[in-house]
């Protein structure tokens, strides 16, 4: 079966799901039956978790060999408000290699390419080691109403670490080429991920890259959650 993920994503932009929150918004309905309907062609298993009236999430997932193992990939599938935009905001137009479109970036180009990466691992005939799930949530844009409830249900609650009280921070170091979240000046509109490592020295404080420069976070000494996540991960050169 050929997968177009372009094709995918244009008609993703093409819906207006912009959050309610704001002007000529609406539940994100519309788009959340696209997706439901992409996972039953795809023959893969899916359901809708609700979150509010007229607004659920959507989840499919794939089995995995081994029980109790999961990963989850979510990307939320509501936008941001269009006023002021200078492109038509569901016009989807494809021009010199890019699309244009609220939402484009924002993240219907990664819940694009969550779809077809579990599409073409279903049409593989490969069970993965772990289950898979995609997810897309709704309600980011305002309230994030849509994660919490998913990290809310029964099948998460137990195997998400959730903290209270003091400041916990996970460093991943990628290696490759730096990716931007916005097509727009050379300046990253805002750093998510720790640089290189958290500690210089064991007592150092840890430090967080936000808009371009390296801060130092303060907090308490932490206690030893960095030693869970220690890999490199690894990206195409």
């Amino acid at each position: 079966m050929g997968l177009n993920p372009v094709r995918t994503l244009v008609d993703l932009v093409a819906i207006n799901s912009v959050n309610p929150a704001y002007a000529q918004g609406r539940p994100e309905a519309e788009i959340q039956a696209y997706v439901l309907d992409f996972f039953r062609r795809h023959d893969i298993s899916a359901c809708e978790q609700p979150v509010m009236p007229g607004r659920a999430n959507v989840i499919g997932m794939l089995p995995g060999r081994a029980p109790g193992r999961r990963i989850v990939f979510e990307a939320h599938s509501d936008t941001a408000g269009i006023e002021g935009m200078t492109v038509a905001p569901l016009a989807a137009e494809v021009r010199d290699g890019r699309l244009y479109g609220r939402g484009a970036c924002d993240t219907k180009a990664g819940l694009a390419a969550m779809l077809h990466a579990i599409a073409d691992l279903r049409h593989s005939g490969t069970v993965p080691e772990a289950e898979v799930w995609v997810v897309a949530a709704v309600d980011e844009e305002h309230s994030y109403r849509g994660v919490v409830r998913l990290l809310d249900g029964p099948d998460l609650r137990e195997r998400v670490l959730v903290h209270r009280r003091g400041e916990y921070l996970l460093c991943v170091r990628g290696v490759g080429r730096r990716a931007r979240h916005h097509v727009g000046d050379d300046e990253p509109a805002q750093l998510v991920l720790v640089r290189e490592r958290v500690f210089d020295r064991e007592d150092a404080a840890p430090r967080v890259a936000v808009e371009n420069e390296v801060a130092p976070v303060q907090t308490e000494r932490l206690p030893d959650l960095f030693d869970l996540v220690h890999e490199t991960i690894e990206f195409p050169q």
